[in-house]
């Protein structure tokens, strides 16, 4: 990334991601790849469509986040829904890491954090309480290709998902890359 000295990434469960993609953009992703499909080949299953367009979702995803990932400015990862679930400690984190400072205590940033957190908004944003195979239900009609679609999840994702935190068995990988990227903003700022 050129010209960017400092990063914040905001991730999202790549499987609801990647799903409210789907559902967002459903029709257009079926268009696309059905045209393509039919110019590729003459004899393509359109059962398969749906899977091709998650192939291609997962892969867009994986890329982004590893575009990120690798590049070789500070980055500070978060969760959204960490976000959502505690936005003083979040937002704690993220300004300290731009300012480059082990911490806001005691300071005017803090007292205005907390005032800021504190007020009531005029709406709330909480996570969907998201399902999968209800989400799959409305668009596949093909109980086979439920299976299929959570299948590809299960084989391409579990990685991602423990990196960041998103399986119970996960490791800690997401906040000791955030603790090694807080020093390296430390010293960018020194």
């Amino acid at each position: 990334p050129a010209d960017i000295s400092l990063g914040v990434l905001l991730i999202k469960n790549p499987i609801e991601q990647i799903m409210s993609n789907l559902v967002l953009n459903y029709e257009k992703l079926k268009n696309c790849k059905l045209k393509v499909l039919e110019n590729k080949e003459k004899n393509f299953e359109k059962s398969e469509i749906e899977l091709n367009i998650i192939d291609g979702l997962i892969d867009d995803w994986k890329f982004f986040i590893n575009y990120w990932i690798e590049s070789p400015i500070p980055l500070y990862i978060v969760r959204y829904e960490d976000l959502i679930s505690d936005p003083e400690r979040i937002l704690r984190g993220i300004i300290q890491f731009i300012i480059g400072v082990d911490s806001i205590n005691s300071t005017l940033i803090e007292s205005r954090l907390i005032d800021i957190i504190s007020s009531k908004p005029d709406k709330s944003y909480y996570p969907v309480d998201f399902e999968l195979e209800k989400t799959s239900k409305s668009l596949f009609s093909n109980k086979n290709t439920i299976i299929k679609i959570q299948n590809r999840f299960d084989e391409q994702m579990y990685d991602f998902l423990q990196q960041f935190n998103y399986e119970e068995s996960s490791t800690k990988w997401l906040k000791e890359f955030n603790e090694t990227s807080m020093k390296s903003s430390n010293n960018f700022h020194s």
